[in-house]
């Protein structure tokens, strides 16, 4: 049978029922996406911002681990582990200059993110806004003058949703007007063509815009607030700077402390070693660093590292309030000790003895801080005078053993040339040193005319041959001074002071082999020679060298979950695992595998010498 076809006017309506159902369809659809956009466009914003964000801070991260690892030298102005301060207000805008940190800030500083300094292109969020960025007090130069101190016990002084932080960076998106209410004061955002007069109120919202309270925040429940934040928290940028810390003594300060002493004598039992040796000067009783005095201790092979130093002069009024410089004035440190090591006096030991070709009849005397030496010289009457070779042996300092020290041949001698000095000297089984003397008498300083041949006539061979030789009576002084404190002592020192300026010397413990003590045999024994070691082992050091360490420091990190309040003078509340057995004095790590690194171990160590 044959269908019979819809007429036409059912099929205008069929028509017009699918019209309108994808007009319906369309619509819908545009409802729809339209009701999702925004959501889509805060979610594409927030993505790039965080991308943004995360770029930042790795090089502000990767900037102060860089500057922290760089030698000091040529660099003046040396302050390890700092942040740099926010861009200089001055430099908004300023085609050349924008984007650098300001040399220093009032903390906590607050402005834009200093992008050049950090060496990257400059950072815009969503908005196309500059970052913003605020350091925590302690943490950059407080002003032109000052310096950070910054190691392991440093806090971040501001919180970011609570937790503790160095610095936070910002994406300050759309401005808002914002009403006051709990957390906010009321402000309607103003953002002109940026100016030195660049306010940050008009970037940063609610508990953020008033950084004198510290705490800053990733949101805000009750005020209009669309800043996104990123902290860098003192968790994530201590391992970094005690990393680089670690590198860098073992680069800078290792050479120096390892060939600050070194024995000279031919007569040496151990006659397989070369005459000249390193020797490393003993360590300090371990204790609360903020009162231990850093005096190394007889027999002492592990503990503080001995930096005890001399009083370097008045800083401040009134002149009885002295002390090492630059501390303020309050009670003089224990840590200066202008007598500790001084020299050898009667009744112990011997006096010095001063000879030369054409000096004779000498005689020398000695107190804490003196050395005077009177002799006779033969020098012609006539014509100018001679300058004559001396050499004064057999003067001996206490303690030096226990403390880290240098020659200064340069200091004021009486009697003695400038030119020509030379120092040189032997640590002995107790920790003295003693030391030889070279120079030139200074024979403008001996008497002229013929009175010392009337007064000295027993001095030459004969009367008659004096008449042509002439004899004068002449004295030397030698300070205490020719033995000074090692430059990495000093935190003034503008090469090698940021070590102890910034107090790392507070958070390391040192340790060396009993061998290469100033009463040991020079050469400690590695496991490699088949002997019983006594060499310091430092595993997983990843060197074929890991157990013939003559001396290491190791750094302690920050203070981890379960350890006691610093400062405390607690061993293993400072170090971990191996490193924190006081009793194995020659065993130490870099890493325990079943501790977790930075949570439950954070420990650094530097080698200062290896066989």
């Amino acid at each position: 049978m044959r269908r019979q076809r819809p007429s036409r006017k059912a099929q205008r309506g069929l028509a017009m029922l699918v019209l309108v159902t994808i007009v319906v369809m369309g619509s819908l659809y545009g409802v729809m996406r339209g009701l999702a956009e925004p959501s889509n466009r805060t979610a594409a914003n927030r993505a790039h911002n965080a991308k943004v964000l995360q770029e930042a801070k790795t090089a502000l991260i990767g900037y102060v681990a860089n500057q922290t690892a760089t030698p000091s030298a040529p660099i003046t102005d040396d302050n390890p582990g700092s942040l740099p301060c926010p861009e200089a207000p001055g430099w908004v805008g300023d085609p050349v200059n924008e984007g650098k940190a300001a040399g220093s800030c009032a903390l906590p500083a607050v402005g834009r993110l200093p992008w050049r300094t950090l060496g990257i292109s400059k950072p815009l969020d969503a908005d196309s806004e500059p970052l913003w960025y605020v350091v925590s007090p302690g943490w950059a130069k407080p002003s032109p003058g000052a310096n950070t101190i910054i190691n392991s016990n440093t806090a971040g002084q501001i919180t970011v949703d609570g937790v503790e932080s160095v610095a936070v960076i910002i994406a300050p998106g759309q401005r808002l007007i914002i009403p006051a209410s709990a957390n906010c004061v009321a402000r309607s955002q103003g953002r002109n063509v940026p100016s030195p007069a660049i306010d940050y109120r008009d970037y940063l919202d609610c508990q953020n815009a008033t950084p004198a309270d510290l705490a800053f925040t990733s949101s805000d429940p009750v005020g209009p607030f669309n800043d996104q934040v990123l902290a860098v928290t003192t968790a994530e940028i201590l391992p970094l700077i005690e990393a680089a810390v670690a590198s860098r003594f073992e680069r800078e300060l290792a050479p120096l402390i390892r060939s600050a002493y070194t024995n000279d004598d031919p007569n040496h039992p151990n006659s397989a070693w070369p005459a000249s040796w390193p020797v490393l000067p003993l360590a300090a009783t371990f204790g609360n660093p903020t009162v231990a005095n850093f005096k190394g201790s007889t027999g002492t092979l592990r503990g503080l590292l001995p930096l005890v130093r001399t009083y370097r002069g008045c800083t401040c009024l009134p002149a009885g309030n002295c002390e090492c410089s630059p501390t303020a004035c309050t009670a003089g440190p224990a840590d200066c000790d202008s007598a500790f090591v001084i020299f050898e006096v009667p009744p112990s030991g011997s006096d010095p003895v001063m000879s030369g070709s054409n000096i004779f009849n000498s005689n020398c005397n000695r107190s804490t801080t003196q050395i005077t030496c009177s002799y006779y010289i033969r020098q012609p009457l006539l014509g100018g005078g001679v300058n004559h070779p001396f050499t004064v042996t057999g003067i001996t300092a206490r303690r030096v053993g226990r403390s880290l020290k240098q020659f200064q041949p340069e200091a004021p001698m009486p009697g003695v040339l400038p030119s020509g000095r030379t120092l040189k000297g032997i640590l002995n089984a107790d920790n003295t040193a003693t030391i030889t003397l070279t120079g030139n008498v200074d024979s403008s300083t001996l008497p002229g005319g013929f009175l010392p041949l009337i007064q000295n006539v027993l001095c030459s061979i004969s009367g008659l041959l004096s008449l042509t030789l002439g004899c004068k009576q002449g004295d030397i002084a030698i300070p205490n001074t020719i033995l000074v404190d090692h430059p990495i002592t000093d935190p003034t020192h503008a090469q090698y002071g940021w070590f102890v300026r910034n107090m790392w010397h507070h958070v390391s413990f040192y340790a060396i082999a009993e061998q290469i003590a100033p009463n040991g045999s020079a050469a400690c024994i590695s496991p490699a020679t088949g002997a019983s070691s006594d060499c310091l082992t430092v595993k997983y050091s990843h060197s074929p060298a890991d157990d013939r360490n003559r001396g290491i420091i190791v750094i302690a990190g920050r203070r981890l979950p379960g350890q006691d309040a610093r400062p405390n003078g607690t061993f293993d509340q400072w170090f971990e695992g191996d490193n924190g057995n006081n009793v194995n004095g020659v065993i130490y790590t870099v890493r325990e595998p079943t501790m977790t690194i930075n949570r439950t171990f954070n420990d650094r160590i530097a080698v200062i010498d290896r066989n």
